[in-house]
């Protein structure tokens, strides 16, 4: 009984050893090789703000006021109230509207990709510009790779580069999370009420 209590105090120890260096690993590798391969903010057709952390709205307003003929998706907006200070950015910078989308939706990063894949069908794109946070890139690189959407670049705020001990340890979980998922029928469902939810709203315009 004891060697099966040592076997099984070992095994834990090797668990939560294992945890924390895929931790490490997310940190100082993972993070750092999608800023360095994926991360550019070249918009070649269109642009993408996944909304939930800091700067990331703005930081997409600036990016679209230098490509206003590209059309843009704001994603995850927190309802009308969230739209009007949005709106309210854009005219105080006069910056034409009539590119931009609204995708109230999503509340979480699976359903903002969700959105992103819709606006790109509605659009006919076959490329995209995602602004996010830096910490942020890997688990939406993982979602958009499930998603098929093959073509895309990452643009992440100068701003908040220097995210928190707890935001990044919540974040590898959420990855972690993410990668032992499987694609469930509910994905499908999501997909197409969102497709039909845009569909109303373009044609309501």
């Amino acid at each position: 009984m004891l060697t099966r209590a040592k076997i099984l105090l070992a095994f834990i120890l090797f668990c939560f050893l294992y945890f924390f260096y895929g931790f490490y690993v997310f940190v100082n590798v993972t993070i750092p090789y999608h800023i360095k391969n994926y991360s550019s903010c070249n918009v070649e057709e269109s642009i993408a703000v996944l909304t939930g952390g800091s700067h990331r709205i703005m930081e997409g307003i600036n990016l679209y006021s230098k490509n206003i003929t590209k059309p843009i998706l704001i994603s995850g907006v927190n309802g009308a109230g969230a739209y009007n200070n949005i709106r309210k950015i854009f005219e105080l910078r006069n910056i034409d509207l009539s590119n931009l989308m609204i995708g109230y939706h999503a509340q979480n990063t699976r359903e903002n990709i969700i959105e992103i894949k819709t606006f790109m069908a509605i659009n006919r794109l076959n490329h995209v510009t995602v602004v996010t946070s830096y910490y942020h890139l890997p688990r939406v690189y993982f979602e958009l790779k499930r998603a098929s959407v093959c073509k895309f670049t990452f643009c992440t705020p100068l701003s908040g580069k220097d995210a928190s001990f707890g935001t990044l340890f919540l974040e590898y979980v959420k990855l972690l999370l993410s990668t032992v998922d499987v694609i469930t029928l509910n994905w499908i469902d999501n997909y197409n009420k969102t497709l039909s939810y845009f569909l109303k709203m373009l044609h309501n315009k």
